[in-house]
C-alpha cells in the first residue's frame, strides 16, 4: 500500500482498503461456487474441453488473487506489522505480478481457445497452450531477477503492484521487461478477440447469403405463393438471428477484451512511468495517495468481473452449478 501518510490519509486509505477486502472475498466466493462444479464434473465435456480448462484456471488465479489482495489490504488495515517483515514484503510483491501473469496468460488462452473452435472447429492445440504458459514462466524471470537484485524489501505503494524503490538503473530496467508482458498481453488479448469477431461475423454472413438464395431458389421453384411467403418468413427470421448472434458475440468480445484492458492498464502504465520518471517512492503526497487508492480498487474490481462475466456468457457454466445444486439436495 503506502507509507509515509498522515494520519487523516491513513484513515482514508484504511476505508479503501476495507472496501477492497469485502469486494474481493465477495469475488472469491463466486469463483470458489462456479470452480466447485467444474472442478466435480471435470470428466465432463465441457469441463475437459480447451474452454472449460481455460476458464477454471482463470477462475482459480483470480481466486488465489483475490484471497491474497484481501488478506494485503485487512493486514494493512490493522496494521500488525507483518508488511514489514522483509520476507512478507518480498512474497506480496512477487505474487503480486506472478498471479496477474497466470491470469492473463490464461486469458490468453481462452480467446485462443475461442478463435480456434470459431476458425478451425477444433480445440488448440496443446503445443500453443504450453507455448502461452511458457512465455509468461520466461518473463516472470525478470521480476525474480529484479526483485532478488535489490538490497531492501520493495516499497509498498499499492497491490497488486508494488514498485522496486531502486534507483539501480540494472534494477528497474529488468522490472520495466517484466512490465513489457501486460501491455504486449493486452494487445494480445485485443487483437485476437478483433480476430474472433471478424472471423464469427464472416461465418454468419455466409450463413445468411445462404439462406437468402435458398429462399430464392425455392421461390423461383414454388408454384404456390403461400409457400413463397411461408419460406420468406422462415428465411427473414433466419436472418435476424444470425444479426442477434453477431452483435452477441459483438458485445461478449468487447466485454471479455475491456475487462483486462480497463482494470489493469490504468495501474499497469502508472507503474512503468513511476518507475521511469520517480523510482524513489518514499515520498508520497495526497495526490498519489488517492491515485493508488483508485489504481488498488481496479484490479480487485476484476476479482469480481471476471466470475460474473464468466457465470453470464458461459450458458455451459450456468448448467453445470445448476446440476451440482440439484444433485447436492
Amino acid at each position: 500500500m503506502v507509507r509515509d501518510v498522515s494520519s487523516s490519509t491513513k484513515h482514508t486509505v484504511d476505508t479503501a482498503a476495507c472496501a477492497i477486502a469485502a469486494a474481493c472475498l465477495l469475488g472469491v466466493l463466486l469463483c470458489a461456487v462456479l470452480l466447485l462444479p467444474l472442478l466435480r464434473r471435470k470428466d465432463s465435456l465441457f469441463a475437459a474441453s480447451g474452454i472449460g480448462r481455460s476458464i477454471t484456471h482463470i477462475l482459480f488465479a483470480t481466486l488465489v488473487h483475490g484471497v491474497l489482495m484481501a488478506i494485503v489490504n485487512t493486514v494493512w488495515v490493522i496494521n500488525v506489522g507483518v508488511l514489514s517483515l522483509p520476507w512478507a514484503r518480498y512474497f506480496f510483491a512477487m505474487s503480486g505480478y506472478l498471479l496477474p501473469i497466470w491470469l492473463f496468460m490464461s486469458n490468453i488462452r481462452l480467446a485462443l481457445e475461442r478463435l480456434w473452435l470459431v476458425q478451425y472447429s477444433k480445440s488448440l492445440r496443446c503445443a500453443y497452450v504450453y507455448m502461452v504458459y511458457a512465455a509468461g514462466l520466461a518473463w516472470s524471470s525478470f521480476f525474480v531477477a529484479a526483485f532478488v537484485l535489490l538490497n531492501d524489501a520493495p516499497d509498498w505503494l499499492f497491490w497488486p503492484f508494488s514498485l522496486p524503490g531502486s534507483k539501480d538503473r540494472l534494477i528497474n530496467t529488468l522490472f520495466l521487461m517484466g512490465m513489457a508482458i501486460f501491455p504486449v498481453s493486452c494487445v494480445a488479448i485485443v487483437a485476437i478477440y478483433v480476430r474472433l469477431y471478424l472471423v464469427t461475423a464472416s461465418v454468419l454472413s455466409a450463413a445468411r447469403s445462404e439462406m437468402i438464395e435458398s429462399d430464392i431458389q425455392s421461390s423461383n421453384e414454388s408454384c404456390s405463393s403461400m409457400h413463397v411467403d411461408e419460406s420468406r418468413k422462415e428465411t427473414q427470421d433466419a436472418v435476424a438471428a444470425t444479426v442477434t448472434q453477431q452483435r452477441t458475440v459483438f458485445a461478449r468480445c468487447v466485454l471479455m477484451a475491456a475487462g483486462t484492458v480497463v482494470l489493469y492498464v490504468p495501474t499497469i502504465v502508472y507503474v512503468m512511468v513511476r518507475v521511469l520518471v520517480a523510482p524513489d517512492v518514499a515520498n508520497m503526497d495526497d495526490l498519489n495517495v488517492w491515485l493508488c487508492i483508485v489504481l488498488n480498487v481496479l484490479p480487485a474490481l476484476d476479482v469480481l468481473y471476471t466470475p460474473m462475466l464468466i457465470f453470464w456468457f458461459q450458458p455451459e457454466v450456468r448448467r453445470l452449478l445448476a446440476g451440482h445444486v440439484i444433485n447436492t439436495h
